[in-house]
């Protein structure tokens, strides 16, 4: 039996809709709601992985090109094992870019304000392209402009900070004029170390950062941030804006 381990040497139009309100807009405050859920391992008790792999009884000497084995045992069968030692790289060299690729986002700029990135970069599933698109921001203004995906699921991953985020169910999705109200709309809090998957036909927007002086980084990832070159133009896209001067803003007084 072997195995390995690592070496130890150890917005534009875009923005404007998601973050972006006007002067002499009529703001609703949102109540905050909890969107937690423990996930289908903690709901029937499963626990994670083993480690396979005990404490060392020898270690072996050094093989060609730098590799060392050592010997131990299994802790499921404790049968013994030789493991071989892995070196650890770097992305950045030409020699291992060929088997994956190191995105690096844009630094944040809290004289911006904050910043969306449709499309920063992507990936391939069959007949799909996914979109990683990036924001950041500092703003806690009200806000007025949303849009909603007929098709596709959108995930909110926070890379650094909590955000809370607009939500509203379409009430007619095969209706392209559907337009939401502000009595419409609740705010839920996504908390760094997590992520939510908002369902089709739910308008949202980028949302507010929790901490405005630490701000919120997080990543977006759906299939259609690509195409098009402004919001409306974008695949699987609606955009509204409320009507007369309306714009929304969450109860803070209700965060927890």
């Amino acid at each position: 039996m072997t195995a390995i381990v690592a070496g130890d040497p150890f917005w534009s139009r875009a923005g404007a809709a998601r973050m972006g309100c006007v002067a002499g807009e009529t703001t609703v405050r949102l109540a905050l709601h909890s969107l937690s859920y423990p996930g289908p391992g903690a709901r029937r008790g499963l626990r994670g992985p083993r480690d396979p792999v005990a404490a060392a009884d020898s270690v072996g000497a050094s093989l060609g090109g730098g590799t060392r084995v050592r010997k131990e045992r299994s802790r499921v069968t404790d049968a013994p094992v030789t493991v071989h030692e892995i070196p650890i790289v770097s992305l950045d060299d030409p020699r291992y870019q060929h088997m994956a690729r190191r995105i690096v986002f844009p630094e944040s700029d809290r004289a911006k304000g904050g910043q969306f990135f449709p499309a920063y970069t992507g990936f391939s599933i069959p007949d799909h392209t996914v979109d990683v698109s990036f924001l950041y921001s500092f703003r806690r203004e009200p806000t007025a402009g949303f849009d909603r995906h007929l098709r596709t699921e959108e995930m909110f991953v926070p890379l650094e900070g909590d955000f809370v985020v607009p939500l509203a169910a379409c009430r007619n999705p095969d209706d392209p004029e559907e337009q939401p109200t502000p009595e419409d709309f609740v705010a839920a809090r996504v908390r760094q170390g997590e992520a939510i998957i908002l369902r089709s036909n739910v308008w949202h927007n980028g949302g507010w950062p929790v901490d405005p002086e630490r701000g919120v980084r997080y990543l977006d990832i759906l299939s259609g941030h690509r195409a098009g070159s402004g919001h409306q133009g974008r695949v699987d896209h609606i955009v509204k804006r409320f009507p007369g001067g309306a714009a929304i803003i969450p109860d803070w007084r209700g965060l927890a």
